[in-house]
């Protein structure tokens, strides 16, 4: 579920179109809402779990619903320090969520940048383990560098539902079947 601080807005800045619990809104405190998520370009349903993390160079965004579908957003430099708080972070939905069916991705890299070697392969490292548990995976919108690492992360792990498109209309026609 997001708790949003007095949402009020269809269309928040994240792309998300969010709708109010079906009983209403109901006020938590402090002007927090209580919200499903009503459309976020191929994912509809609760929100199972969300998280984000800011730091001085870059962040991230994962968002994962009740249909098992997620919704991850990288932005900026990637750092080891940031790679291994995502890893934490992927890590924490996995031992959540034991026994889920295979998860569909839509990774968005449009404002991401470069990351260290380290980190690339600290994230291939995670991911061939835990590879199983991911169907369908579109990487889009990010500029060549950054999708040429995320091809590389790929590749190692060996997924073989992962693709890699330009627009993220792209992507998300890959990840409804299109």
């Amino acid at each position: 579920m997001i708790f949003l601080r007095e949402a009020r807005s269809s269309e928040p800045a994240s792309g998300l179109i969010l709708s109010d619990i079906p009983r209403g809104p109901k006020d938590l405190g402090d002007g927090l809402i209580p919200c499903y998520v009503r459309a976020m370009d191929f994912a509809t349903g609760k929100v199972e779990f969300e998280r984000t993390h800011q730091s001085e160079r870059g962040s991230y965004e994962i968002i994962l619903t009740e249909q098992w579908d997620l919704r991850m957003t990288l932005r900026g430099v990637g750092t080891v320090d940031s790679f291994r708080h995502l890893i934490d972070t992927l890590e924490e939905i996995y031992q959540t969520y034991p026994n889920t069916p295979k998860i569909r991705a839509g990774v968005d890299l449009t404002g991401g940048e470069n990351a260290p070697l380290r980190a690339q392969m600290m994230l291939g490292k995670w991911l061939l383990s835990r590879r199983h548990r991911v169907g369908k995976l579109a990487v889009f919108g990010g500029p060549p560098l950054p999708m040429k690492i995320a091809r590389a992360v790929c590749s190692i792990t060996g997924m073989k539902e992962a693709a890699f498109f330009r627009t993220r209309e792209d992507g998300l026609r890959y990840l409804n079947g299109g």
